[in-house]
């Protein structure tokens, strides 16, 4: 339910947004070595009846798979950036151990939604370099499945953050985009964009 409340709003946002005389932009994209890694190795964040004292191993992630909207303001706006928001999902697994012991599997999702800031430091037309600052919480959910079956479940929200410095994009109307940095979109990530 949350999921989809959170999609709902995220779209009205952009509706908004796009009601105002500027330029619209549709990201979507995919990264890798995300903070959902340092997310699900904090014991203390989410543990399940079941699992307390239990250590994940040989994690597994699928990558954080995102959708993300972006406004500029051409008339109004002085400085050269543009303003949105994302929302991202991230499953990874891992094998869970009690001491030395395989005891069962975590399966860990995390949905997340953050404002950010783009500052464009170069634009040539079809190229564009800019940074990327962004803040925002994840909804983490882990599933614990043991040996013989048994299964628990717990949640949590934690902050989380992207600060990519370098981002590269290229295209007019469409195009794609490459950017380097740290945080829930992970460390590369990459994908399409197309504007109206």
């Amino acid at each position: 339910m949350k999921t989809y409340l959170i999609c709902l709003l995220s779209i009205a946002f952009c509706e908004l947004l796009a009601a105002q005389d500027g330029k619209s932009e549709i990201t979507v994209g995919y990264g890798l070595f995300s903070t959902a890694g340092a997310i699900s190795k904090s014991a203390d964040v989410y543990s399940t009846g079941l699992s307390t004292g239990m250590t994940g191993t040989e994690r597994k992630s699928d990558g954080a798979f995102h959708i993300g909207y972006r406004y500029y303001d051409c008339k109004t706006q002085c400085l050269p950036m543009s303003i949105g928001g994302t929302f991202l999902y991230e499953q990874t697994q891992s094998n869970a151990f009690a001491g030395n012991t395989e005891a069962g599997r975590f399966n860990d999702r995390f949905y997340t939604l953050m404002g950010e800031i783009n500052l464009i430091y170069f634009n040539r037309g079809k190229l564009i370099l800019y940074g990327t600052m962004a803040a925002g919480a994840t909804y983490c959910t882990r599933r614990f499945i043991a040996l013989d079956g048994d299964s628990d479940f717990a949640d949590a929200v934690r902050l989380n953050f992207q600060l990519s410095p370098v981002g590269i994009k290229y295209g007019n109307n469409t195009g794609v985009f490459a950017e380097a940095g740290l945080g829930s979109k992970g460390m590369v990530c990459m994908g399409v964009f197309a504007r109206f």
